[in-house]
């Protein structure tokens, strides 16, 4: 009964389609999934028609012409409707394409509801409040510091170059000072003679 194998057909009364579409949202018992389809489906069936003296013919062109469009959007409402209804009744019939399409409108991961969330989350916390395009300055942590006083001396941004340059000549002269001349290497006999000698003086045998 609540999955008839045929569409229900557009001249179905709003009442029952609003019916048709409560039996089927029984069976998804998710709170999210009522929160968010159900203000959208009464929405759709909420939309006004055409009033009453539409038809008659002493209407002026205006008035039939707000009537053809009010009519266009009732039916285009309706269309809607039944469309949800479809997708509404695919979910139930457990089909893993709709049931996840659901969800995920439901949830905030596809459709507008996506969009209202990302737009609320990244408007401005004073244009929430005061509608204002512009969001209020900025108020500071902490006072600003004191201007420095021009009488006490600062120290320079910049060393001179004069000092630059004589700062380099000590370096270089630091450096020139620390080359020593080469070391004088004996031949190999007077260096294996003067070895022993050594290794007789660290052992205490030079006398032997």
């Amino acid at each position: 009964m609540l999955l008839p194998p045929r569409l229900p057909p557009p001249s179905l009364p709003r009442a029952k389609v609003y019916r048709l579409f409560l039996q089927h949202l029984r069976f998804l018992p998710d709170p999210q999934v009522w929160i968010t389809t159900v203000p959208k489906f009464r929405k759709l069936l909420e939309t006004p028609g055409p009033s009453p003296s539409g038809s008659n013919p002493a209407d002026n062109d205006g008035t039939r012409k707000v009537n053809e469009i009010r009519k266009w959007r009732r039916e285009k409402a309706m269309k809607k409707a039944h469309k949800e209804l479809n997708k509404l009744r695919a979910a139930v019939a457990c089909h893993p394409h709709a049931l996840a399409r659901l969800l995920e409108e439901s949830y905030g991961q596809r459709g507008n509801l996506r969009w209202q969330r990302l737009q609320e989350i990244s408007a401005p916390y004073g244009s929430i409040l005061s509608q204002d395009p512009l969001p209020p300055p900025l108020m500071p942590l902490r006072p600003p510091p004191p201007p420095p006083d021009e009488s006490q001396p600062r120290a320079r941004k910049r060393m001179p170059a004069c000092r630059l340059r004589k700062q380099a000549q000590r370096l270089v002269q630091r450096d020139w000072n620390g080359v020593q001349p080469p070391i004088y290497l004996p031949p190999s006999s007077e260096t294996k003679d003067g070895i022993d000698k050594e290794k007789r003086t660290m052992t205490g045998a030079k006398n032997i």
